[in-house]
């Protein structure tokens, strides 16, 4: 199972990377996907920091605001949003092997931040009253949080540099 913030966009990747390696085509496809930002733009939970916006940008620093590791304006490198990364791969193939390997820095640095938002939400969203309209995803997230946190460490996951997607696969 894939937790993607925005599973519609994410899955739309998956499925592109599904297009462009028939080999991994039918595992690509065979994925399922739960989406917590569901929680907050059915309005099930708000916090007015996040201004009626449902962005893991808004709703991380909304749910955290003490938190200035959850301030995206803040990431060092040059990716600070999606649009940005797809734009920087886009443009990979003309850069030098320098510009690559910075390139692959401030990747892993915001993909690792967009991980930790939603580790952190989810937690957050963990910690909230079973409500029965959003009682299948806490149970999902009842099932999934004891994986995540094995050993209070966060399992390394794969496939970090296609967005906001966390698949629960881990690398031993």
């Amino acid at each position: 199972c894939v937790v993607a913030w925005n599973k519609s966009v994410e899955s739309g990747v998956v499925n592109g990377l599904a297009d462009l390696f028939p080999d991994l085509n039918d595992h690509l496809r065979s994925f399922t996907y739960e989406d917590p930002s569901e929680v907050f733009r059915k309005a099930d939970y708000y916090v007015a920091a996040m201004g009626n916006r449902y962005s893991i940008k808004y709703v991380a620093p909304a749910l955290y605001p003490d938190d200035p590791s959850m301030d995206y304006h803040k990431l060092e490198g040059d990716v600070k949003n999606g649009a940005q990364a797809m734009a920087a791969i886009a443009m990979s193939k003309h850069m030098t092997s320098e510009e690559v390997d910075k390139l692959r820095h401030d990747l892993e640095v915001y993909c690792g931040l967009d991980t930790m938002a939603v580790v952190k939400i989810l937690k957050k969203c963990f910690s909230l009253p079973k409500l029965h309209h959003v009682s299948r995803m806490v149970c999902f997230m009842e099932s999934i949080l004891p994986f995540m946190f094995q050993r209070n460490r966060l399992m390394h996951m794969k496939m970090c540099f296609v967005g906001d997607i966390l698949i629960f696969k881990p690398f031993l």
